[in-house]
C-alpha cells in the first residue's frame, strides 16, 4: 500500500519542474494580447475627442459648476425650510407655497442652465461626434426603460408573491 503511493509522489515530484517550466510559456500568448489590447485602447479612435476638445469641455464644466453651486446650495436651504415648515405642529400653507415657489424657480434656472450646456458641448463636438453620442443616448433611454420596467415587476417577488397569491384566492 505504501508503495504505490511512495511511486505517485515520486513521479509527481519528478515532473512538477516539467509543468513549472511550461507555464511562463503558456502566459506569454496572453500577456501579448493583453498589451495589445491595452495599446489599443491608448490609441484614438474614430470619434473620440480631441485635446483640444477635452479641455473645451473642462472649461465648459467649470463654468457650469460656478453656475449651478450658489443655486444647488439655495435649493437645499430651501428644501430643509421646507421641510421644518411641514414639521411644526400647525403648519401655515402661504409660507409653505411661498418656499415651494423659490424652488420651483431655482429648478427652473437649474434646467435652462444645464440646458445650455449641453447646447455649447454639442457645438463642441463634430457631426459624427453628435450623431454617436445621440445613439449612445437613445439606447441608453431604452436601457433605462427595461431597468424601470424590472422594478416594478420587483414587488411581485417575496412577500408580494404571497400578497399577491391571497388576493388571487380572495376572487
Amino acid at each position: 500500500m505504501k508503495r504505490p503511493m511512495i511511486l505517485m509522489l515520486l513521479a509527481l515530484l519528478t515532473s512538477a519542474p516539467l509543468w513549472a517550466q511550461q507555464g511562463p510559456q503558456r502566459q506569454r500568448p496572453m500577456m501579448n494580447m493583453m498589451q495589445e489590447r491595452m495599446a489599443e485602447r491608448q490609441q484614438p479612435r474614430e470619434g473620440q475627442l480631441t485635446d483640444e476638445q477635452r479641455e473645451e469641455m473642462k472649461a465648459l464644466r467649470l463654468e457650469h459648476m460656478k453656475a449651478t453651486t450658489p443655486i444647488q446650495n439655495q435649493l437645499r436651504e430651501l428644501r430643509v425650510k421646507q421641510n421644518s415648515l411641514i414639521s411644526v405642529e400647525s403648519p401655515d400653507r402661504g409660507q409653505i407655497d411661498a418656499v415651494l415657489n423659490e424652488i420651483n424657480a431655482l429648478e427652473g434656472q437649474l434646467r435652462k442652465i444645464r440646458v445650455e450646456q449641453q447646447l455649447a458641448t454639442r457645438e463642441i463636438l463634430t457631426e459624427e461626434q453628435r450623431v454617436r453620442i445621440d445613439a449612445m443616448k437613445a439606447q441608453g433611454a431604452r436601457g433605462a426603460g427595461m431597468r424601470q420596467r424590472g422594478q416594478m415587476m420587483r414587488p411581485m417577488q417575496g412577500q408580494g408573491m404571497m400578497q399577491r397569491g391571497r388576493m388571487m384566492q380572495r376572487r
